[in-house]
């Protein structure tokens, strides 16, 4: 008889992986994919390893803007996306940021939304009764949304 079809793996979360890995995984997955990087430095390294140099930048700048991606390769499955859709989650350290988020030729590094922790501060002791109305204000928000 027939062979039932192959299950698609579901997942949310994404490490290591090709531009093609990147597609396939998004294309299993219509609410999105997040790219998970300890090291940001070294996933914008990775970027144009394969491919001899070109190609995967591209792919990352259209991954911002949410369109239809497509790619045809000699000896690779076609992939098609209607809906690019990434997350890109990292860290990286201050001096590593500096460099490789000073290169704003192609817009890349100026799609990244970036997060840092303030210098440390010495912790104030406050003698203050609790504001139980404003907590439960913020607890009620949240529990709206």
């Amino acid at each position: 008889g027939d062979l039932p079809e192959k299950p698609i793996h579901r997942k949310i979360l994404i490490q290591d992986v090709t531009v093609e890995g990147v597609a396939m995984a998004i294309g299993e997955n219509d609410n999105g994919i997040l790219l998970k990087r300890d090291e940001l430095a070294a996933f914008m390294g990775d970027m144009n390893k394969y491919h001899g140099g070109n190609g995967d930048r591209g792919f990352y700048l259209e991954c911002w803007s949410k369109g239809y991606w497509s790619s045809t390769r000699k000896q690779a499955e076609s992939i098609s996306i209607d809906e690019l859709y990434l997350n890109i989650f990292g860290t990286i350290q201050p001096e590593k940021a500096r460099r490789l988020f000073s290169d704003v030729s192609d817009g890349l590094t100026a799609r990244f939304a970036l997060m840092a922790f303030p210098a440390e501060r010495p912790v104030q002791m406050v003698d203050d009764v609790p504001d139980y109305k404003a907590h439960q204000a913020i607890v009620s928000y949240f529990d709206a949304i």
